[in-house]
Order: C-alpha cells, then sequence, then structure tokens
C-alpha cells in the first residue's frame, strides 16, 4: 500500500448509506491518489458465497482507482477488529456514514461511530443526511475547519491546511461563541476562549501576521444551529471537526447529533486520532506556503 497520499479504510455494512458514501469517496479519489481498502464484518461462521459476492460487486467502480482491496473479518467485535486494522495497518481516514436508523435510539448504547473513535488512531470521515443532497461531483473547493478555543488540539486543523493546500480549495475557519449568560461568565475564570465574536475573529487573524490569511468566519449562538448555517454560506464541500464537538452524551457515548445534520460531510478528530500524526502529503511542498503553516498559526490564535 505504498505511493498513493491516502491510505483509505471503508468499513461497510452494504447499507443504502454505505452506498451513497461511495460517491464521496469517488470525489476524494480525483482530488487525490488513494489506496482503498473495503472492509466487512461478519459473524463467525456465517460468512458464504453471497456475503463474498456482496463485498466483491459492492463499489465496483473502485476497480479503477491506484490500488483497491476488499477484506472480509469473522469477529463478534466489529468495532474491535476494525480498529485493529486501521491501527496496524497505517490507515489515514476510515470511512463510516451515518446509519440507517431502524427503530428508537438507545440512549445509553454506545454508537458504532464513537466506539470507532474511541479505537482508531485515524481520523473519521462520516455524513448523514448530506449523503442525499450531494452530488459529490467536481473538485472541492471550499474546505472548512470548526476552530474550538476550549481545547488545545489543533490536529483537525493542519490536516484541513494540507488538503487545502494539495487540492487548490479555498480554506475557511468558522468559530461558534457561545452566547454570554451566567454560566459562561462563571466559567470565564477557568478559560481563555473568547466571549465575543469579534475577538475571536481578531485573534484568528492575528496570529497569521502577513501571511496570505484563509476566510475566518465567527458567529454567536448556538453550535448545533449556527455551523449548518455558515456551511451553507461558504458552500463548504468537506468541513473539519475537532475533540470536544465530535462526540457527546454519557461517557461520550454518541457522536454528536447535529454533525448528521450538516450540509456536508464531516472528518472528525477525537480519541486516538487528536494525536494523529497527519497525512503524508503534508512534507510536500504546494504552491500556497501560507496554508501550509495554517495549523501553527491557528494553534497560535487558540493558545494566546
Amino acid at each position: 500500500m505504498q505511493g498513493a497520499d491516502l491510505r483509505v479504510l471503508f468499513a461497510t455494512n452494504f447499507s443504502d448509506a454505505c452506498f451513497r458514501a461511495s460517491r464521496a469517496i469517488a470525489q476524494l479519489a480525483d482530488a487525490c491518489s488513494i489506496n482503498l481498502s473495503i472492509v466487512h464484518v461478519a459473524k463467525p461462521g456465517s460468512p458464504g458465497i453471497q456475503t463474498w459476492r456482496e463485498l466483491e460487486s459492492f463499489m465496483a467502480e473502485a476497480g479503477n482507482y491506484n490500488h483497491c482491496r476488499r477484506i472480509l473479518l469473522e469477529s463478534d467485535d466489529a468495532v474491535g477488529s476494525i480498529a485493529d486494522l486501521c491501527n496496524t495497518g497505517g490507515f489515514d481516514l476510515v470511512v463510516a456514514p451515518a446509519t440507517d436508523r431502524i427503530g428508537l435510539l438507545r440512549p445509553f448504547v454506545q454508537s458504532f461511530r464513537s466506539r470507532l473513535l474511541a479505537k482508531c488512531n485515524a481520523p473519521l470521515w462520516t455524513a448523514g443526511r448530506s449523503l442525499d443532497k450531494s452530488s459529490f461531483k467536481g473538485n472541492y473547493k471550499t474546505l472548512a475547519c470548526l476552530i474550538n478555543f476550549g481545547n488545545p488540539s489543533t490536529t483537525h486543523i493542519r490536516l484541513a491546511a494540507a488538503l487545502a493546500a494539495k487540492t487548490g480549495a479555498k480554506l475557511r475557519l468558522l468559530s461558534v461563541v457561545d452566547g454570554v449568560d451566567e454560566g459562561t461568565l462563571a466559567s470565564a475564570t477557568l478559560s481563555d476562549a473568547p466571549l465575543m465574536d469579534k475577538v475571536a475573529a481578531e485573534r484568528i487573524r492575528a496570529s497569521y501576521g502577513s501571511l496570505e490569511r484563509p476566510a475566518v468566519d465567527v458567529t454567536i449562538g448556538d453550535l448545533a444551529v449556527e455551523l449548518p448555517r455558515m456551511l451553507k454560506r461558504c458552500d463548504a464541500d468537506l468541513v473539519f471537526v475537532g475533540p470536544s464537538h465530535v462526540r457527546r452524551g454519557l461517557s461520550s457515548s454518541r457522536v454528536a447529533s447535529y454533525l448528521d445534520r450538516l450540509p456536508c460531510p464531516a472528518v472528525c478528530v477525537d480519541g486516538p486520532s487528536a494525536n494523529f500524526a497527519g497525512w503524508k502529503f503534508q512534507s510536500v511542498p504546494s504552491k500556497s506556503r501560507a496554508l501550509e503553516v495554517v495549523g501553527r498559526s491557528a494553534e497560535r490564535a487558540i493558545a494566546s
């Protein structure tokens, strides 16, 4: 699996959501070279000829990629098996769209994607309703990245900047500042996060000095409401989201529900992937040197 820009692990259960997600993988393959591994996990002793046929026929166009392999695993622990493969196989991205939900939500059960994030050391690509509405045709034009002043991790920012530099897409930094109330005023004594949108925007812009600055969009309000609006306004093709904005609920049991309502897919960094070293092409010189230092500049903005 050498020579590709990205090594992608696509975990599929042959659902409609997985079939729709294959269009987004094709878009990624048009933007950079990928090595794709399509993985299905079945119960021990259950795979038959039909399962192999489904795996072989799933995303048939992947046969035209630089490298594609299909892997059938037998295990009672699908998440553990996929995580082991990811962590030992040197993958750069795990693809897992939202499940086509049937029945009621079980609030005390950890979701499949949340468990993947807790075990995999690579970022997770996911999407909800945007799979139905997006055509995924054409090159990436705008990549967005959510800045969180309350968390020091900047891994997702550096990944967004690297992909923007690689593909020639515009990078847009987004931040949603919580509305000021008694709770935020009390927490302000323990945090250096800005309480005003203008302050947050200026902190981000100031970190770039004389460098070419990416577009910055900051607003005040509820993240679940404002982020979809911001992404629609800038017509983002993909958004990068970091720790504390990804997993929510009891003991981080679920991927935050707002992620599945976004108008575009998201690359999520949380758990072990918060320490992800970076994509191979991050060290390759690009036409836009300013984009290569976006991660470090944004890190200074968060830390200042």
